[in-house]
């Protein structure tokens, strides 16, 4: 419709489901204490091998 704002509705609860399955914070938490970096976050190498895990992971997920 020309001249009015279109809307969005979000449906990705993902980031916001509690609680996890266990193996999830296993995980996050063995990663922030291997490397202490959040991804996507810089340039520097440890961020950039952050961010090529959760690229694999995402890539891997059946979902």
């Amino acid at each position: 419709m020309p001249g009015k704002a279109k809307r969005m509705v979000y449906l990705d609860n993902a980031s916001t489901t509690f609680p996890k399955p266990e193996c999830v914070y296993a995980e996050t938490t063995e990663q922030f204490r291997r490397f202490g970096v959040s991804p996507s976050r810089g340039c520097y190498s440890a961020a950039r091998q952050m961010n090529e895990i959760v690229q694999s992971v995402r890539l891997s997920s059946p979902f």
